[in-house]
């Protein structure tokens, strides 16, 4: 299975053949790598962080997920002090074009989510 190893503030990841091994996801975007945190990936950190059980943890951020989809499904906006806000969005509907046969289409106008950082929220570059 050899490979780089990769190291960051969860861990390290071995780059392998058949992806990552280890927590989380990873992505090349040019010459940096992006882990992803997935749901379990945040269970986890947030169990060890508290010492909660990890069922536990598990039951409060899918209710948290749950509470955020609904309040937005309900076009609500979401504000978490010093983290940032969640709002609902109108897409205007737009032309586009199919590739391979050169027909234009028109996209109906939709509905989308957009996240604002707080200006409290520090991202630190490696």
């Amino acid at each position: 299975m050899g490979g780089d190893e990769l190291k960051y503030s969860g861990g390290i990841h071995r780059e392998g053949r058949g992806g990552i091994i280890g927590q989380g996801r990873q992505r090349s975007i040019l010459s940096f790598k992006i882990f992803t945190m997935r749901r379990i990936d945040l269970i986890r950190k947030v169990s060890a962080r508290t010492g909660i059980p990890q069922r536990d943890v598990s039951l409060v951020v899918d209710a948290l997920f749950e509470e955020m989809k609904n309040s937005l499904a309900n076009k609500e906006e979401i504000q978490i002090r010093g983290f940032g806000s969640f709002r609902v969005v109108k897409m205007k509907p737009r032309k586009a074009r199919i590739i391979k046969t050169g027909q234009e289409i028109i996209i109906p106008q939709r509905f989308t989510v957009k996240f604002k950082p707080s200006k409290n929220l520090s991202i630190k570059g490696g």
